[in-house]
């Protein structure tokens, strides 16, 4: 006798099936739904940028704003200043270079020596360079 039908622990059993199967069907609908409208509603608002003559895509952003000139770019004094840097000898540089220590704002005068080490190795820097001190940066 392997009839299955009267047995209450196999109803049960198949109940609890059908409806995690039913649980997961309506999770995975309700996701593709949310997901539907979630792109409808980014569709339209690309297409209001679009329409106020914003850039949407980065072909167009490249396009939107203009390059900056070489005189003018000041990641070329960064990355001529870090090759620089990273072709001296490392003695060289713990023997020449100036340690700048973090300002401490408490303690104005020496707030007023940090400031004074930082020019001295930004005009370093720039001298080692050959391009204008027109960009600030702190080390």
């Amino acid at each position: 006798m392997n009839n299955q039908t009267g047995n209450p622990k196999f109803h049960k059993g198949m109940l609890l099936f059908y409806c995690a199967c039913v649980l997961v069907l309506l999770c995975a609908f309700g996701l593709m739904t949310f997901r539907i409208v979630l792109n409808s509603q980014l569709n339209a608002k690309l297409d209001e940028i679009c329409a106020a003559g914003y850039p949407a895509t980065l072909e167009e952003l490249n396009d939107y704003y203009p390059a900056v000139p070489d005189d003018e770019n000041a990641a070329l004094l960064y990355e001529k200043a870090f090759g620089l840097y990273n072709s001296v000898d490392s003695e060289i540089i713990k023997q020449k270079l100036i340690k700048v220590k973090p300002i401490k704002h408490s303690e104005n005068d020496l707030f007023d020596e940090e400031t004074e080490q930082q020019r001295i190795a930004q005009t370093g820097i720039y001298r080692r360079t050959g391009l204008h001190d027109r960009y600030r940066f702190y080390l």
